[in-house]
């Protein structure tokens, strides 16, 4: 789960499993077939990639709160978690 200040937001198992692949890797890309091999246990990106976009863009609307926080996304690159 996440809190920020009052605030307490109950993660689901695959938005929990995302953000702690993203934490371990704080401040580095981790590619999107990476994602979806941890988290999915899946080789097939083309077959996870609406659920890991899902993912992330709900991980990103509770973490928007705290300006310290973000998930950056670069095409190329993948998905990276940054904490100021």
């Amino acid at each position: 789960s996440l809190k920020y200040e009052c605030d307490h937001i109950r993660l689901n198992n695959m938005e929990s499993e995302v953000l702690q692949l993203l934490y371990r890797n704080l401040r580095q890309f981790v590619t999107r077939d990476e994602i979806v091999k941890h988290v999915w246990r899946n080789q097939d990106l083309k077959l996870k990639e609406g659920s890991l976009n899902n993912t992330l863009s709900r991980l990103r609307k509770y973490l928007d709160k705290d300006a310290r926080v973000a998930i950056v996304t670069r095409s190329t690159l993948g998905v990276k978690l940054m904490i100021e």
